[in-house]
């Protein structure tokens, strides 16, 4: 990652996501007005317009790698472009999502050396709630496959129209709407900014439209460094995946006789160490940081159940 400029904060990450409407037509605007004027690191616009016949190296920045795209297929509108300042760790993985979702994934090394999952991503007004639940369901999933500590989503979303899937997206992963303000010049809030981080390390700001467009651009800023005191960590595991088979071999094996010596609190200790390796080496897992408000047994299914309980 570069090093930050004089005055900013040690380890600050800043991103900008904008509904563009055309990056063709506002990709000046978009360069000079906000990507080099506040020294972004990640970019990220939703409804580009581009496809097929527009070259790869269109709009590149000084500075900052070629656009990863996902234009919109067979038909005119959306599409997704993401591009990074030059030296920054990302990768772009290889997510299948459903054919009609526009959305790419990246992996993101902070100066910590933790990953960050970034998800940009465009939902049409009339796409339904799909995506949303794709969300839902599979975030978790990515997060342990691709060894990311936490998860930031980012663009257009369409969410006021989705408003009950969208919720429970939030719910269901523990994460946090960060934009506060309208991101829209009719004053709708369409482009959130969304993740499990909390929400002491992170701060977004409303800037203006993008040239043309009547979506007001988002900076966002991630203090990466920031200690969580307040917060509490633990473990989530996701019993549904453990590889019972193993573990239970694994438990034949073990040498009882060995491992279980001296009094009964030393077998106890020992019996229950041996366990929580067998379950830490067998059952996939990851690290939940929770509001500071909530109860430290209340984690993100619980307060789904809870909101289910409590509609119905």
């Amino acid at each position: 990652m570069a090093r930050p400029g004089p005055g900013c904060a040690r380890h600050q990450l800043k991103i900008l996501s904008a509904n563009v409407r055309g990056l063709r037509t506002n990709i000046g605007d978009l360069t000079h007005n906000c990507v080099l004027r506040h020294s972004i690191d990640i970019v990220v616009v939703t409804e580009t317009w581009l496809n097929s016949e527009v070259e790869p190296t269109f709009g590149k920045i000084c500075g900052y790698t070629h656009w990863t795209r996902k234009d919109r297929q067979e038909r005119a509108g959306g599409g997704v472009a993401v591009c990074f300042k030059e030296g920054l760790q990302s990768q772009l993985l290889d997510v299948v999502t459903p054919p009609e979702m526009e959305a790419m994934f990246f992996r993101v090394v902070l100066a910590d050396r933790s990953a960050l999952l970034i998800c940009a991503m465009y939902r049409p007004p009339r796409q339904g709630p799909a995506s949303l639940h794709y969300l839902s369901e599979k975030l978790d999933d990515l997060l342990i496959l691709h060894r990311c500590s936490h998860v930031l989503v980012v663009g257009d979303l369409n969410h006021h129209l989705e408003q009950q899937a969208y919720e429970n997206l939030l719910d269901v992963q523990g994460l946090i709407d960060h934009v506060t303000f309208p991101t829209h010049e009719r004053g709708g809030t369409l482009d959130p900014v969304i993740s499990d981080l909390q929400e002491d390390t992170l701060c977004c700001h409303q800037l203006g439209p993008v040239g043309s467009s009547d979506h007001h651009a988002v900076l966002t800023k991630v203090n990466v460094g920031v200690a969580r005191d307040e917060a509490t960590t633990r473990t989530i595991w996701m019993w549904d995946k453990a590889d019972w088979l193993s573990l239970r071999r694994d438990l034949q094996q073990t040498p009882w006789t060995t491992l279980l010596q001296g009094g009964s609190e030393s077998m106890a200790r020992a019996f229950t160490s041996h366990l929580l390796a067998l379950q830490n080496r067998h059952v996939p897992h990851r690290s939940y940081t929770t509001r500071p408000k909530d109860q430290p047994w209340f984690g993100y299914r619980c307060r789904a159940a809870a909101e289910e309980k409590y509609s119905a």
